[in-house]
């Protein structure tokens, strides 16, 4: 009987040494969680600022540069669109809207006819609240173009994040 005893208590101090192990290690992760929360809460994590640049369109347009200027009381936005869709088309417009306030957009009329392969340079000038130099902005940019061929409307949607740039 008393074998059965020493292995009860065997267990029962083991379980409690484990328990005291995970109270222990669950609260210093714990600490760690909120002093995390709180550097993120007051900006020393800017999740903007740690986002890449990019520009992408769907298939077929291909964005080759981008650029996003300040110019005070307004921006313009500079693209570099190559066509890739394998028949020469004409580029009818540029809807640009502000990804954090769908409010703000711009309409851009550009008639371009473009060859497969060729290059267009786009400036639209975009009437959003400026976030500052060396801020992110993020655009929604919606390109509507028809093949020359074509009689039907397309339209190509993308994405832009940019850093904005002084002049």
């Amino acid at each position: 009987m008393q074998r059965a005893s020493r292995g009860r208590r065997a267990t029962s101090r083991s379980g409690q040494a484990a328990t005291e192990f995970i109270m222990t290690y669950g609260w210093a992760l714990l600490v760690v969680m909120v002093a995390g929360a709180a550097l993120a809460y007051f900006g020393v994590y800017r999740s903007d600022s740690l986002m890449p640049e990019r520009c992408l369109f769907t298939t077929g347009i291909y964005c080759k540069e981008h650029n996003i200027v300040d110019n005070g009381d307004n921006m313009t936005v500079q693209l570099s669109l190559v066509n890739k869709l394998g028949q020469s088309i004409t580029l009818q417009y540029l809807n640009l809207t502000s990804s954090k306030n769908q409010q703000q957009s711009s309409r851009c009329t550009q008639s371009v006819t473009l060859k497969p392969d060729e290059n267009a340079l786009i400036n639209c000038t975009l009437a959003v609240a400026n976030p500052g130099n060396g801020k992110t902005l993020q655009l929604k940019a919606v390109l509507g173009y028809t093949f020359l061929e074509g009689t039907y409307n397309r339209v190509a949607n993308g994405d832009i994040t940019a850093i904005v740039q002084a002049k």
